[in-house]
């Protein structure tokens, strides 16, 4: 009975010892999910996960003789790079005065109380004008409300064009040289420009610094304003700056297709007397 049993024992024996390996290892195998939801097969150490869309996304790591030489753990999907902004359009002209301008289209919401121009802008125009030989880059947004510009884009951009910067909207229009950027926007947070027509028909072209109103007195030059007006020169008998006191000075003006360009060297408002 026992040389039977022996005997049985031995049979068994032979019988595992044909079988493939990896038909006993198929038993054993098992799929193990970790807490990153990554399936890893413990026989084969093959790797799977799912993404977002849920598409499975298999990586065996076998080496060259595809032995399989171990695990690695998928890294984290990388982060599409968003798509870089368009450039700011441009146009270059030479003015009356022999000037060449620089004149930007920027977009901002009309409808905004106060519109808001991004650095992002101001440093596209650095990128293109920084080697154009410009004496003034206009960067005046077609709004009537405030227009709100960050004060160290609009120091670079005079620092790297050496050009003189016109701000506003389309009621009006600042220049401020490369030197007065420098000396008046230097170590500030915000530039505001709040040109506007006043129930009287005058103008008031308010240049504010972090919401402090600028002495244009200590602007070097003082500060050439652009109005838009509905009057020919032939109609205009003169034009006068209306300071707080209620005294008026007399300014020296051109007006050529609805513009009226003048310089101011004192806050107040702008009067213009029609004939």
């Amino acid at each position: 009975m026992k040389k039977q049993f022996v005997a049985k024992l031995i049979v068994l024996g032979m019988v595992l010892a044909m079988l493939p390996v990896s038909a006993m290892a198929a038993q054993q195998r098992a799929v193990i999910k970790d807490e990153n939801g990554i399936y890893t097969d413990t026989v084969t150490g093959d790797v799977w996960w799912f993404d977002e869309a849920g598409n499975q996304i298999y990586r065996p790591v076998y080496d060259t003789d595809y032995d399989y030489v171990g695990t690695v753990t998928p890294s984290a999907p990388a982060t599409p790079a968003e798509p870089e902004a368009e450039p700011v359009p441009v146009e270059t002209a030479t003015n009356a005065a022999g000037q060449v301008v620089a004149t930007a289209t920027i977009t901002v919401d009309a409808s905004a109380a106060t519109a808001e121009v991004p650095a992002a802008a101001i440093e596209s125009l650095i990128a293109q004008l920084a080697d154009a030989n410009v004496d003034v880059v206009v960067l005046a947004a077609a709004t009537e409300a405030p227009v709100t510009y960050p004060a160290a884009s609009l120091v670079s951009l005079a620092a790297a064009t050496g050009a003189g910067v016109t701000v506003g909207n389309s009621v009006a229009t600042a220049t401020v040289s490369a030197e007065a950027v420098a000396a008046v926007f230097a170590n500030a947070t915000s530039v505001q420009v709040a040109p506007a027509v006043n129930e009287d028909g005058t103008f008031t072209i308010a240049l504010l610094v972090d919401g402090n109103a600028v002495d244009i007195e200590k602007i070097p030059g003082g500060l050439a304003v652009e109005l838009t007006v509905s009057v020919t020169a032939e109609q205009v008998t003169g034009v006068y700056l209306v300071k707080a006191d209620g005294t008026e000075a007399a300014l020296e003006y051109t007006i050529v297709n609805g513009k009226l360009a003048t310089t101011l060297t004192a806050n107040g408002t702008i009067r213009i007397a029609n004939a």
